[in-house]
């Protein structure tokens, strides 16, 4: 586990205020914390760890696009960035996946069917985005 919130980054000589491209090739990586960090940057590939369960981001400066592939998270929390483009389909589709937090950032186009009808989804938040259709048991 990495917990790592309520810093500033953006001035230390390390990240340079960025999220580290290769942050998810750390093999037993199962839990990123790096909220209320002021980081930038976009989110890195997260498909080749396996073992990440939990991805909280939110209440940065980051920007990009989703990642498609969530690999086994169970908690993705990106609220409060500047993630641009669209909601992947396969984020509905996840056989783990219970929390997704996507607001307040710059979402745009529909809500995929298997988002808004995903029953396993304990807390799922689109709201504050330009995203259209159903909500299903998200709040929108």
């Amino acid at each position: 586990m990495l917990l790592v919130d309520g810093n500033i980054f953006r001035r230390m000589v390390c990240t340079h205020g960025t999220l580290p491209p290769n942050i998810f090739s750390l093999p037993k990586l199962s839990d990123l914390f790096l909220f209320n960090n002021d980081l930038s940057g976009e989110i890195p590939n997260i498909s080749n760890n396996s073992a990440i369960r939990y991805l909280l981001l939110f209440n940065n400066n980051i920007k990009g696009k989703l990642p498609t592939n969530l690999s086994n998270l169970l908690d993705l929390r990106l609220h409060n960035n500047h993630i641009t483009g669209s909601i992947p389909y396969t984020y509905g589709n996840s056989s783990s996946l219970v929390t997704l937090r996507l607001d307040n950032n710059l979402l745009q186009g529909k809500i995929p069917q298997s988002v808004a009808t995903n029953q396993k989804f304990v807390d799922c938040d689109l709201s504050g985005n330009e995203v259209v259709g159903n909500c299903g048991l998200c709040l929108c």
